[in-house]
């Protein structure tokens, strides 16, 4: 099975309008991300341009707005709707359209690139990592969320044991993160790594929040629809008998990787 970048960027863009609605961990650890940048990443004094990459609906331009009053904010995309909703949210940061892949900027603009929880949608984070370099200024600083190999392991298993797969999304190990950043030439300053734990009324709950906010697109080859079937009604017995919620329900764990690298001097 394969999982193309066509699909990715059609799932969230139409999940753009119910984003907001059911992605209260992604604006957790927006919120963390942004604390993190300045706690522990020890960024520039008075950062003046920061790109938020793969932004959505512009939460974490907004929260690092409110970090470093007299920054300006880029917010990049590759799904345009994303980027109507962060304008109707009253977004005020430049809205542009990109693949982080392929970063439509020239090198060397901004002294912060952040980015919340879109790394593991992009080609092994290689390509995206070594464009995030390429645009930072001598000394600048990436700042980023991405999701570990634990992720969604619950649902991973449980498929699994039903005989389908669930996750071809390639999450990148923590071990694995510096040795591609030292490639692209950024040096990793601070890492920390934060499980988090959701809970949801069963396995078909997990599944309809995923598409909610686009974490669930389509896959190529696939032989039978996560959505349907007998197989997936066998994995959801699986799912709450091996892993149940405190009260009712599932569990599932998020990898939540925090991650902070400079770009030499």
């Amino acid at each position: 099975m394969t999982l193309r970048k066509e699909s990715i960027r059609a799932a969230f863009a139409e999940a753009a309008a119910t984003y907001d609605g059911s992605s209260s961990l992604q604006q957790e650890v927006c919120a963390e991300l942004a604390r993190f940048v300045r706690g522990a990443c020890a960024p520039p004094a008075a950062p003046g341009l920061i790109l938020d990459a793969g932004c959505g609906t512009g939460r974490l331009g907004r929260a690092l707005e409110d970090e470093y009053n007299a920054c300006r904010v880029v917010s990049c995309d590759f799904a345009q709707p994303m980027l109507i909703e962060a304008r109707l949210k009253d977004c005020e940061a430049a809205l542009v359209g990109g693949d982080m892949d392929s970063l439509p900027f020239a090198e060397e603009t901004f002294d912060i690139v952040a980015s919340n929880l879109a790394f593991q949608w992009t080609a092994g984070g290689g390509a995206s990592f070594k464009e995030a370099a390429r645009v930072l200024k001598p000394g600048g600083l990436l700042a980023f969320t991405t999701l570990g190999t634990d992720t969604l392991r619950e649902l991973r298993e449980s498929c699994a044991e039903a005989g389908i797969s669930a996750s071809p999304v390639p999450f990148i190990g923590m071990d694995a993160l510096p040795i591609l950043l030292d490639r692209a030439g950024l040096e990793t300053v601070a890492m920390d790594r934060r499980p988090i734990t959701r809970e949801y009324p069963d396995m078909r709950g997990l599944i309809k929040t995923l598409r909610l906010i686009g974490a669930a697109p389509r896959i190529e080859g696939a032989g039978l629809s996560l959505a349907t079937g007998t197989l997936l009604r066998k994995a959801g017995q699986v799912y709450l008998k091996r892993y149940p919620a405190q009260g009712n329900g599932v569990a599932a764990t998020y990898d939540v990787i925090f991650c902070g690298a400079r770009k030499g001097i």
